[in-house]
């Protein structure tokens, strides 16, 4: 029985190391742009979620500190699609950016353990299709996004 379980485990992480070896490869043959996007979202989404607690005048401005390279109206931009890829827009309109920053950070806190990293992967994505070269495939972004926060930003 353990010597089933010893090679159970050897397994798995021979598929992981497999897994993690090809994202490498991915990442390796992305543009610096899209990389730059996928980096940029991830660390987002990490920084909303380490301040979920504040307001979102903080949070924005902690989004402009933390990511100079982007404008208001990028940041903005960011999170308009985010509300919409999340059914957070109720007339059609894109609301006032700080509103539509607190809908997410709301939605963000109704969700908990493998549902809330579903959802900031989801918002993530979002994010990096926004920043992304024009006509960039949402899997594109997808396939390596858990990859990206995993070795880049969770540290």
């Amino acid at each position: 029985m353990f010597k089933f379980l010893g090679n159970f485990f050897k397994k798995v992480g021979e598929i992981f190391s497999s897994l993690t070896a090809g994202a490498e490869k991915v990442w390796a043959h992305y543009e610096p742009i899209l990389q730059q996007a996928l980096l940029t979202s991830s660390g987002i989404v990490a920084l909303i979620n380490k301040e979920i607690d504040q307001a979102p005048d903080f949070v924005f401005s902690a989004i402009e500190q933390a990511f100079p390279h982007l404008t208001k109206a990028d940041i903005e931009k960011a999170l308009g699609a985010v509300a919409v890829d999340l059914n957070l827009v109720q007339t059609g309109v894109v609301a006032d950016p700080l509103v539509t920053l607190e809908n997410i950070m709301t939605y963000l806190k109704g969700h908990t353990g493998a549902g809330w990293a579903k959802v900031s992967e989801f918002i993530a994505n979002s994010i990096a299709l926004v920043l992304a070269p024009e006509g960039t495939a949402w899997n594109k972004i997808g396939t390596i996004m858990w990859w990206v926060y995993q070795t880049f930003i969770k540290k």
